[in-house]
């Protein structure tokens, strides 16, 4: 039988990381302008063994030049 934790424990992250985000940060429009775009453009093949998602590439690209 597990005892539970009685020592307090700070979370290095919090529950949600859309809460460390200001409401006005670039990163809101860029993510909203990339999943209105058609992500089909964006693949190179039909696999799904990509290593990275295209349409993450595709929004970090702005957000790497707005910052």
């Amino acid at each position: 039988m597990r005892s539970e934790n009685t020592f307090p424990t700070a979370s290095l992250f919090p529950v949600d990381l859309w809460e460390w985000l200001p409401e006005n940060h670039p990163v809101h429009f860029i993510i909203e302008v990339v999943e209105h775009l058609d992500s089909g453009t964006f693949k190179m093949n039909n696999s799904e063994s990509e290593q990275y998602l295209p349409e993450m590439m595709v929004m970090l690209l702005p957000y790497c030049y707005a910052t």
